[in-house]
């Protein structure tokens, strides 16, 4: 590979992402929680001949944490911290650098100065890869012919799937990273009898019959009272706050909470993400649309009356470009749709569709004072 010219400031910024090359340690260093798909991520990209893995969720429920407590484990496990490369593509002047063979071939070159076919595997992590154009091309030549062990992130699952569809079909996987549930919450809390619960109990597990689910709820209804009363007030706490990760480890004021969702939610995925990712000529009607959701969440909604609703409203819109506009949010994991089944096509092609909010907590933010849904 022929060493590419990329800037000091890009040369700098990949030594400082990659600090480990310097003297094997991740920093910062992060927290000592793993969510489950951090295991399951492991397990995967450490088999030989791997598919490359998708980790895709929304912003700030830890996807690049999860990168670097991989980072952590891959060296703590014996890998080389020279066989490691993350690129962060959420950063100007990475993309700046022409795609991400010029980036790899300065890896090769510079940091790793071996060929990639020679020695030890490489482990690839590619975060936020949807910010890189055309990035499903280049992951696939970059898969294909040099067999790395790859991990990317992202925050569209419309771009990520259809990457996986076409460029990659076959030769990825997708692990979904939604908001905290519960569990983790109080796991990552240490609170005390979370490890002697049951699993997480599937749908297979209920079909199968009631015993799992008795035995899931006995086993809580038999800890002692003192415990089963401070869960349920972390429980309280979970359905106001919502999953965010940064709302149970301190890292927002108790009093800012509120402020925080809606600015990492409200402002920054309706006002920047999704309009830098589609086409949305009316970005009021965008807000407009995620708030009528929010505010019916758990019902079904007939798109058509949203769109009778905004026009009242002095939106100019029709019903496909309201279709149009909740599939972007549906794609930025903001809201999720639930379908009748079975789906019949030709019956079910006007039925209204029931929307929900992805995480409560949001809507307790915009509609402060409102009533709970917890009783619902």
């Amino acid at each position: 590979m022929l060493t590419p010219a990329l800037s000091a400031e890009a040369q700098q910024v990949l030594r400082e992402t990659n600090p480990w090359w310097a003297d094997g340690s991740v920093r910062p260093d992060p927290p000592s929680y793993e969510r489950r798909q951090v295991d399951l991520l492991m397990r995967a990209i450490g088999q030989p001949g791997a598919r490359a893995q998708a980790l895709r969720g929304p912003r700030q429920v830890g996807k690049s944490t999860a990168l670097l407590q991989i980072v952590k484990r891959l060296i703590h496990d014996g890998t080389s911290p020279r066989d490691i490369f993350l690129i962060r593509f959420d950063l100007d002047v990475i993309r700046e650098c022409g795609g991400l063979l010029p980036l790899l071939r300065w890896y090769v070159a510079e940091i790793r100065r071996k060929d990639l076919s020679a020695g030890q595997p490489l482990y690839l992590l590619l975060d936020e890869v949807h910010k890189l154009g055309r990035w499903d091309e280049q992951v696939k030549h970059v898969f294909d012919t040099y067999k790395p062990r790859m991990l990317f992130t992202g925050s569209s699952s419309v771009l990520v799937a259809r990457g996986q569809r076409e460029s990659l079909a076959g030769r990825a996987l997708t692990t979904e990273f939604p908001p905290f549930l519960f569990r983790e919450v109080l796991e990552m809390t240490k609170e005390d009898g979370v490890r002697s619960l049951s699993g997480k109990l599937d749908a297979a597990n209920l079909l199968d019959g009631p015993d799992a689910a008795q035995a899931a709820f006995s086993a809580i209804h038999r800890q002692p009272a003192q415990r089963r009363h401070s869960w349920k007030r972390k429980l309280d706490r979970y359905y106001n706050r919502g999953g965010y990760p940064d709302l149970h480890t301190n890292a927002v004021e108790e009093d800012r909470w509120a402020d925080y969702l809606i600015e990492t939610v409200f402002e920054r995925v309706l006002g920047l993400d999704i309009p830098d990712l589609f086409p949305v000529d009316q970005p009021r009607l965008l807000r407009h649309l995620y708030m009528e959701v929010a505010r019916r969440t758990g019902q079904e909604i007939a798109q058509k009356r949203l769109a009778d609703e905004a026009t009242s409203a002095g939106y100019s819109t029709n019903q496909p470009t309201v279709g149009r506009y909740l599939h972007y949010l549906a794609d930025a994991l903001l809201v999720r749709e639930f379908r009748r089944y079975p789906l019949a096509r030709k019956a079910t092609a006007k039925v209204p569709v029931k929307y929900t909010l992805t995480d409560l907590g949001v809507r307790n933010a915009l509609f402060r004072g409102a009533p709970s849904l917890w009783e619902s």
